[in-house]
């Protein structure tokens, strides 16, 4: 049921502010897990040389500054080739530079594999070699350093995920898996059961050795239009009165006018709000109705969790890493300010930390399993029937 109205007594807002804070201090609130990240691949509609000196160079060089600029934030990268590359163009302050923020968890190195590799069409022998070579580079540029070791598996654009992959991932010391494309119809499925966060049996020979905790984002990798700031979305501003139209990337690098959304600090931050709350299926009905920044919007929500990973990155992102971090902290600002009114909040995480928290509170009947001979073949990303 939408409720919806223009001028609320002081009665009913009064009565409204009572229910949420009763069911956010009863259940708490959502907590998001922000993963800054780019997804560069290495090769694609251009060379992975050309991809380098054009786009990666400035990702990274830009990215590390700001992780350097402010303690609080955080990144996580995942291809190897490109990483190295530019970590030997730096000069010693800079490698060390970099090395303490990996220490530190600040940056996280994730996958690591010389590319974010096939699974499809692959032989396990030429992924074995991929991640050998990935992580044999790792170890030289950080010296040995445990924490350059990458225990979670970031796998978002390889077009399906294949049965071998729990029992050879675990072989090499990986944790966690998390994939995005696999067929749609499954991804459905298994959201409806709740079933997107699951122990994935690779071997029945190899049993627990080959259980993988795999965890399928819900929507994409892909940071919603409004947020990217650095194709062209227009950027949050502080004003909370004055309308300011959004622009924001659509599709294919088209930019679309949304004429129903608002750009100011409150607009948006109910924008991410809702966004949150639908993709994790976490809220039953809800007041939400965009009106102007000035007005009081109330939701009304139902937990079965309190933790969404939520990708802030896309395709070559973060080249604008200003635009990126400080639109994003005007939201952060905003919301964690007003836990009440919005029942969320917003924090960066590497993919280390979000999984550590999500698995320190598993549920109270453990995790789904899901075993062999599944796999996630083939892949389609069109809807299609039941028939």
């Amino acid at each position: 049921m939408w409720l919806a109205w223009s001028k609320p007594t002081l009665a009913v807002r009064l009565l409204l502010l009572v229910v949420v804070a009763l069911v956010v201090g009863v259940r708490g609130q959502v907590e998001v897990s922000l993963i800054a990240h780019s997804h560069c691949d290495a090769g694609w509609k251009k060379t992975v040389e050309q991809y380098y000196d054009e786009q990666v160079r400035t990702i990274l060089t830009n990215t590390v500054d700001h992780l350097l600029a402010d303690p609080v934030r955080r990144f996580v990268w995942a291809e190897t080739v490109y990483f190295s590359w530019w970590f030997g163009e730096q000069d010693a302050a800079m490698k060390q530079a970099v090395r303490a923020l990996v220490d530190s968890g600040r940056l996280e190195i994730v996958h690591g594999g010389w590319v974010m590799d096939d699974e499809a069409s692959t032989l396990p022998i030429a992924r074995i070699n991929q991640f050998t070579l990935g992580h044999e580079t790792l170890e030289q540029i950080f010296q040995g350093s445990e924490s350059s070791q990458p225990t979670v598996a970031w796998s978002i654009d390889p077009f399906g995920s294949s049965s071998s992959t729990p029992a050879l991932l675990r072989a090499m010391g990986f944790q966690v898996y998390v994939n995005d494309r696999i067929s749609l119809r499954t991804k459905t499925e298994r959201s409806s059961a709740k079933q997107l966060q699951f122990n994935w049996h690779g071997s029945p020979s190899l049993g627990e050795d080959a259980v993988l905790f795999t965890h399928t984002l819900d929507s994409w990798y892909w940071v919603p239009g409004f947020m990217n700031w650095d194709m062209g979305a227009t950027p949050v501003t502080d004003d909370n009165i004055q309308y300011v139209p959004c622009l924001f990337f659509f599709k294919k690098n088209k930019i679309k006018k949304n004429t129903h959304t608002n750009c100011c600090v409150r607009s948006i931050a109910l924008e991410l709000v809702s966004t949150c709350k639908q993709r994790a299926g976490w809220f039953m009905t809800s007041t939400f109705k965009y009106v102007s920044c000035e007005r009081t919007y109330f939701f009304f929500f139902f937990f079965l969790s309190d933790n969404l990973l939520f990708p802030f990155g896309h395709d070559f992102a973060f080249d604008d890493a200003a635009a990126m971090f400080e639109n994003m902290e005007k939201l952060i600002t905003e919301i964690n300010a007003n836990p009440v009114k919005y029942g969320v909040k917003l924090t960066y995480k590497t993919l280390s930390e979000y999984f550590d928290a999500i698995q320190s509170a598993p549920p109270a009947n453990g995790w789904p399993d899901f075993s062999l001979p599944k796999d996630y073949l083939p892949f389609e990303d069109i809807p299609c029937t039941t028939k």
